[in-house]
């Protein structure tokens, strides 16, 4: 029989840095769904690409694609279609798939970051192709001392201005130019190795809300390409090592205290998970204590793990919800100033320290919280205190924080 049709499978790789690899996903699930005080809160479980393990504590970095809505709006915009093939040409390097036609869809979606703060040169760029002069004048305003509170603060994007000012004569082809590669996220790992060498979860929160911009929803481009992800999908993922003293002790007799609001408590889970395997396998621990805020009980993750782990003996869990009556209590740094004494004496014990969740709430209030502790016990002033906690952070106070 002649052969009227030979058909190749070719798979193309995105040129946007180390990751080339591929995990799958084997679980993907709602741990809280989204509410009025709070976003959705997911659990992701994946299998590692082929040759590649981690430590409790590790980051997956992973490659997303962006959210379709956000794809549908600049397509919009420049009066394209899922079906409009463009082609690329460049005498230099480029991230773009270059010399063979490709939908503009598919490098919309993963090539470009969509959602990052338009630039001043960018800003200035766009009021030279402004018809209308009002608008004209004010692009040029915001590209001065107004920048940061009204562009960076919102987070106001390319697209965003160029729907914001209609009179803006912008082409496609000029609008790709001016975007960045689409980076590479970074999540930490919840889980540990000596549950399963290679497979991981992590543990996220799931950003959709209206658009600072007023134009309208902000939709986080990881989170939701996550939250997105089905069984049996491939992932382009790698593991990260993370900050040296990210990480359990190698002594599991050293004592462990933890801090984290929210998801902030993804590398923690892993911890806990590790030293309740040890404990199994009849290890000596030290003491492990998570001091865990939400904003209410609801917001609790793990609950049954967590309890599970305590009743082991692996952990002891000390919660407060910001959202809810606890005798004045409302954030973790209350919890640690009213045990402030044991925490002194787990200091002198040998105790390493951890913090994880928003660096401008969590990281900075415990911080305070830490250094008022320095200054009662040690019976110094806040400078010295806070000299005290700097040496201590070369090797028993360890911090991850996110914006």
């Amino acid at each position: 029989m002649t052969k009227k049709l030979s058909i190749e499978i070719v798979n193309l790789t995105r040129n946007l840095g180390q990751i080339k690899d591929f995990g799958t996903v084997l679980q993907n699930k709602i741990l809280v769904e989204a509410s009025e005080i709070g976003p959705m809160k997911r659990h992701i479980e994946i299998k590692l690409p082929t040759g590649q393990t981690y430590r409790s504590g590790d980051y997956l970095a992973v490659l997303p694609t962006n959210p379709i809505e956000t794809v549908f709006r600049v397509l919009k915009q420049f009066q394209l279609n899922t079906n409009s093939q463009i082609k690329i040409a460049s005498s230099t390097r480029t991230f773009f798939p270059t010399n063979s036609p490709m939908s503009a869809f598919d490098i919309l979606s993963g090539y470009v970051e969509l959602n990052q703060p338009i630039s001043k040169k960018q800003i200035e760029i766009l009021a030279t192709l402004c018809k209308d002069k009002n608008e004209q004048v004010n692009l040029t305003n915001l590209a001065g001392d107004a920048y940061e509170k009204e562009i960076l603060d919102k987070r106001i994007s390319l697209l965003d201005i160029l729907e914001m000012y209609r009179s803006c004569e912008l082409t496609f082809s000029q609008y790709l130019r001016m975007l960045p590669s689409l980076h590479i996220r970074q999540y930490s790992i919840s889980s540990s190795p000596l549950w399963n060498s290679e497979i991981v979860t992590l543990t996220y929160d799931v950003h959709c809300s209206p658009s600072l911009s007023g134009l309208g929803q902000f939709y986080g481009v990881a989170s939701n390409y996550l939250s997105n992800l089905k069984e049996g999908d491939q992932i382009n993922c790698s593991v990260r090592a993370s900050n040296i003293r990210f990480h359990p002790p190698e002594d599991t007799k050293i004592p462990i205290v933890m801090i984290a609001a929210g998801t902030g408590i993804a590398p923690f889970r892993g911890f806990i998970q590790e030293r309740a395997a040890q404990l199994v396998c009849e290890r000596e621990i030290g003491r492990t204590i998570l001091y865990y805020g939400c904003r209410s009980n609801k917001d609790l993750l793990y609950s049954n793990s967590l309890n599970k782990w305590s009743t082991l003996g692996a952990v002891e869990i000390k919660t407060v919800f910001s959202r809810q009556d606890n005798n004045g209590k409302k954030y973790v740094q209350d919890l640690l100033w009213e045990d402030r004494k044991d925490i002194a004496e787990l200091y002198r014990n040998g105790a390493h320290f951890y913090v994880c969740g928003s660096a401008q709430k969590i990281g900075a209030s415990v911080k305070i919280c830490f250094t008022k502790i320095i200054a009662e016990t040690q019976q110094c002033d806040e400078e010295e205190a806070r000299k005290i906690l700097g040496k201590m952070s070369l090797d028993r106070y360890s911090v991850d924080v996110f914006g």
